[in-house]
Parts: C-alpha cells; structure tokens; sequence
C-alpha cells in the first residue's frame, strides 16, 4: 500500500522565540501515513501539531528534513487538488451563507456547472445542513459553522484529509455522524490526518496515534502497541485450567482470568500452549487512551 503522507527527519526551528531564544518546534520527525488511514496527531499546546500541519500544506517551510504527500515534495504543490483542510478555528464571512461559500470555493478549486451543484447538495445533505443552506452564517451555531468547514474541506473530493479539531463545537449527535462520516472516508480510500483533543473520539476513530511532546516524536502506533506498561488482560479458555486463580464463569464450563503486564500475558499464554490449551478468547481490558497518552509523555519527560 502507497505511503500519501512521508515525513523524514523534520526539523523546524523558529529564530525569534521568547527573549529572541530560538523554539526548536520540531526535532528530528519521522512517519508515514497510508492509503485510507486514519492517524491521530496528539499532543499537549505547544508541542507541534500545528507546525506540522503547515509544513505538509507548504505554508512553513522546515529548517531541515524533508515532507512528502503523494509520492512527491510539498513544494511542488501538485497535491493542491487532492487535499482537503480543516483548520482549528474556521471561520468564514458572516453575511455569506453555506451554500454560496461552498460555491466559492469549488470554484476556486476549478469546480463549475452542474458537477459543482450537485457536489454542493452532496455535502450539504451529508452533513446535515440542506435546511441551513441558504442561511447567513452569522445566525448559525459553532457547531454548524464547523460543519460548513468540514464540507468545505470535502467539496472537491479530496483523497487526503488534514482535520485539526473537526468535531469542535459539536453536540454527541453531531460528532456522531461526522464519525461516521470520517470511517466512511476511510473505508472508500481516503487518508485522514487527525489533530484533536477529544481523546474519546480518537479512540474510536484512529488506527494509529502519534504522540507529540516538545517538537519529538514520543510514540507511534496502534493504540494496542501503546498501552501501557501495566495494561491488564482477561483471558478465557473453555478446558480445565491446570493451574490455579481461574474462575469459571457460572457453570458454563468458560473459565476466566486477569493477568497484568504484557509478559504475565505471555508467560500464561506459553503454560496453556504446553498444556495443549488454546484460549478462545483474550482482549485488553480497557485502557484509555488519556492513559497511553499520559505514560508516553512522562516516560519521555523523565529520560530528558
């Protein structure tokens, strides 16, 4: 599967910090993004998130690595028409109205006719805002204002999404459906990059996550592969255990137990194998991801 987003030792340092100090913003960055992923970018105000999101849309230049989207050098700027963006804080004219902004833009993005209209109604009725159309935006709510911006950002069918917030201002049903809409995206091909700090909604949303923590990649993975050190496990097997700390769930000859720690979990897992036992069933115990979260940056802040 082709890599849409590459990044390869991204540096950028800002000249003029606080005091005229140089802010190193990023330090040495390293990731790719594949077709029709959808990956978190978290990390605490301050960290990079931003800077990033600018570099990948040629608006920053780094002071040092490189940045790719699509096989190809951000500065060349032959992606324009297969990005979308969503910036943090979308705004748009209070006297104009979703359905002329949206024209706007995809004309901007070369769109006319009645390929445009029928793009227009398309993300209008997608996201919930047909009986809002033709309303000024100045009468809307922030949560339907994000909305526009999330449809603004879909208009030309992009095949790559940079979200920085996109649930922002929304009610649950509101961030509901743009979930939805998101694991569509996803489902269809489309790659997704998500800045966000409704750590709820990554969950349920993020095959991966990149942990950012003062300009250095903290961690990166699947939220499995992060979990953290203490991580508890519930394994169910439907034999005789041969070992004691099983309980057998009523009487239905199922018996379960926790253990905590990845290598508990395994030096169990081995023991059932040579007992010629074959767990029907073994899963995490939940864990946020505040607390993958939390572990990755204090890991990272006690080996600086």
């Amino acid at each position: 599967m082709a890599a849409v987003v590459e990044v390869h030792g991204l540096l950028k340092t800002y000249r003029s910090g606080v005091r005229g100090r140089p802010v190193e913003a990023l330090k040495n960055i390293s990731f790719s993004v594949d077709e029709g992923e959808i990956v978190a970018i978290l990390g605490l105000n301050g960290a990079g998130k931003s800077t990033l999101a600018k570099i990948l849309l040629d608006l920053v230049r780094p002071s040092g690595g490189e940045a790719m989207l699509f096989g190809s050098s951000v500065h060349r700027q032959d992606w324009k028409g297969r990005v979308g963006y969503l910036p943090e804080l979308f705004s748009a004219p209070p006297s104009a109205t979703p359905r002329r902004l949206l024209r706007y833009l995809g004309e901007i993005h070369g769109m006319s006719g009645s390929s445009l209209n029928r793009a227009i109604d398309s993300q209008l009725e997608s996201l919930g805002l047909t009986e809002v159309a033709d309303r000024r935006i100045s009468t809307l709510s922030k949560g339907t204002v994000q909305r526009v911006g999330l449809a603004q950002a879909l208009l030309h069918t992009p095949k790559l999404l940079l979200l920085d917030e996109p649930t922002e201002g929304l009610d649950p049903a509101g961030q509901r459906m743009i979930r939805r809409l998101l694991m569509a995206l996803s489902a269809s091909g489309v790659t997704i990059l998500l800045n966000s700090h409704l750590l709820s909604e990554v969950e349920l949303l993020a095959k991966r996550v990149a942990i950012l923590h003062r300009g250095m990649l903290a961690a990166l993975g699947t939220q499995a592969e992060l979990l953290p050190r203490n991580q508890r496990f519930s394994i169910e097997i439907s034999q005789t255990p041969p070992e004691s700390g099983w309980q057998e769930i009523g009487s239905t000859g199922i018996w379960k137990k926790e253990v905590s720690g990845t290598d508990t979990l395994q030096r169990l897992l081995t023991n059932l194998e040579s007992s010629g036992i074959t767990p029907s069933t073994v899963k995490p115990l939940h864990s946020s991801l505040e607390d993958v979260f939390v572990e990755h940056i204090s890991q990272l802040e006690h080996r600086q």
